[in-house]
């Protein structure tokens, strides 16, 4: 019981013992020799004076109790809150970004405020300026600061971020966020590999044909970079007479000649003409 609680206490309890100690609360007490009418009357007095009593014992401790509680309740803390970047946020390796936090006092005055920025696994990500710890200083009830760290992405993985704010007597408070460093598959197009013609020529038509492979990077050096390719037939030679695996044929008729015939053992000459290297013969009547 704290001192100014027993110090009410003791007065009430003393005032209502002495008022029971009256000449004739205390013989009614006793031995109760008085005339009814006069206990009755002073009865009355006993019992208004016992529930004064309980009264005042409840403001004074009840409503002191609950004082009590909700001064108890608006306590001093620290608040910290990471706002930036965003929770499972992706940056690429060697890349830096920026913590930014914001630090809250509440309560009341906040004295030598320090936030520390910390990772895991400790090693992957790095802080340029070797400044893990930020001195915030004093800081007035509802007041608010940022503080930011510059950090880089050294080697792949996936890390937590954490910033913890301390202040003498004050219980730390903390937040945190992951973050993902990555390599991406393919920065440019040559990264996917080396485009070209592939494979041997061949034949459409009358035509010889080669492939041609494409290779690209889709969304380049990002997190979701990803590399595909395209094959695409290019004519390489229209043919004059034909495509033979993969090469025009030359003139089937160079060099042939057709030599002269007899109609139905006539003596009459027909001349021959060559087609796709074979003699044919016009016979008329």
């Amino acid at each position: 019981m704290s001192p100014e609680k027993k110090h009410i206490f003791l007065f009430y309890s003393k005032s209502i013992k002495n008022l029971y100690s009256e000449k004739y609360l205390y013989q009614f007490a006793k031995n109760q020799s008085m005339p009814n009418e006069e206990q009755k009357y002073h009865l009355g007095w006993l019992v208004l004076i016992l529930i004064i009593g309980i009264a005042i014992g409840y403001i004074a401790f009840g409503s002191s109790g609950i004082t009590g509680q909700a001064t108890a309740a608006k306590q001093t803390t620290t608040a910290t809150k990471i706002i930036n970047p965003a929770y499972g946020s992706n940056f690429k390796e060697g890349e830096t970004f920026t913590v930014l936090a914001s630090i809250g006092c509440s309560g009341k005055k906040c004295n030598a405020v320090k936030s520390l920025i910390t990772f895991n696994p400790t090693s992957g990500l790095r802080l340029p300026n070797n400044d893990a710890t930020h001195s915030i200083g004093t800081m007035l009830e509802g007041e608010t600061k940022l503080t930011s760290w510059l950090v880089s992405g050294a080697s792949k993985g996936a890390y937590t971020v954490t910033v913890t704010t301390t202040s003498p007597s004050l219980s730390k408070s903390n937040d945190l966020i992951s973050v993902n460093v990555y390599v991406p598959i393919c920065n440019a197009h040559s990264d996917c590999g080396t485009s070209g013609y592939v494979g041997p020529n061949y034949c459409i038509g009358k035509a010889v044909y080669k492939d041609y492979v494409t290779y690209t990077c889709n969304l380049a050096g990002t997190v979701n970079a990803y590399c595909t390719s395209s094959t695409t037939p290019i004519i390489q030679e229209a043919c004059a007479y034909a495509c033979l695996n993969g090469a025009c044929t030359t003139d089937p008729c160079a060099g042939v000649t057709c030599p002269v015939k007899c109609l139905n053992n006539r003596t009459m000459q027909i001349n021959g003409i060559c087609n796709n290297g074979i003699c044919q013969y016009n016979y008329q009547n």
